[in-house]
């Protein structure tokens, strides 16, 4: 294990982080994150998005790590870090949540602190305004905590795949990601709202520091898909 200070980014200045909406299975989504990888770009995957294995990416980030999880999950998920190095990137605390219970993950993965936020609309941008030793900027959901992993990699523009703010055709999850954890509406629902309205506060705190972000997967309040032409390498949203 290492702290997350020990990881240092490299030239890259844009990301694209992957989420699990039901919008990535009408997009090419192996294909635009394998573009990211040869147009100098960070992939990060969050959550279990990591079983994909078909999908290329620097590395994964997941804050939940303890409660609730079977042990079968955590096993297998333990067997990926050692086979993986330094893909994974994990909080000291389940959810940053000491009362939570302690991530007991061993081998060459990433550890990081946050405050604990999970499941609330609030954010935590201490990190951004100052260094703080070895803790990311982090949400109530693992949407904030990928892109305070892209913000300590020094990343300033985030392109966002699979992030759609609720269900998409009828769907909250995308087909490969139905198959590791069932649907859960309610659920999906309170995680959005929460993503959702926490995130339009994020991007009016960020944009003043040169900090930009681009959806390619479904637009606010829409069910339509925000990209254009992935061919020739144009992501613009739609309006």
């Amino acid at each position: 294990m290492k702290w997350i200070d020990e990881l240092q980014g490299d030239e890259r200045k844009s990301c694209l982080i992957i989420g699990s909406g039901a919008s990535l299975d009408h997009l090419p989504y192996k294909h635009i994150a394998r573009e990211f990888k040869f147009h100098d770009c960070y992939v990060i995957l969050v959550n279990d998005v990591w079983r994909d294995y078909h999908i290329y990416y620097d590395f994964c980030i997941n804050h939940h790590t303890v409660k609730d999880l079977p042990e079968e999950y955590l096993n297998f998920w333990q067997e990926d870090i050692y086979k993986n190095g330094w893909k994974h990137v994990l909080p000291e605390f389940d959810c940053n949540d000491e009362r939570r219970g302690v991530t007991q993950m061993e081998g060459k993965f990433y550890k990081y602190k946050g405050l604990p936020v999970c499941e609330s609309t609030r954010v935590y941008v201490e990190p951004i305004k100052k260094k703080i030793p070895n803790t990311l900027f982090v949400g109530g959901t693992i949407l904030f905590d990928a892109i305070g992993l892209g913000l300590h990699l020094g990343c300033h523009i985030f392109y966002l795949m699979g992030f759609d703010g609720g269900q998409f055709q009828g769907h909250s999850y995308y087909s490969k990601y139905r198959e590791i954890w069932p649907e859960d509406y309610n659920f999906v629902t309170g995680h959005s709202i929460r993503t959702m309205n926490s995130f339009k506060s994020l991007q009016e705190f960020l944009k003043p520091r040169g900090i930009t972000f681009v959806h390619i997967s479904a637009r606010y309040g829409s069910s339509d898909l925000t990209y254009t032409d992935w061919n020739s390498w144009d992501y613009s949203i739609v309006e």
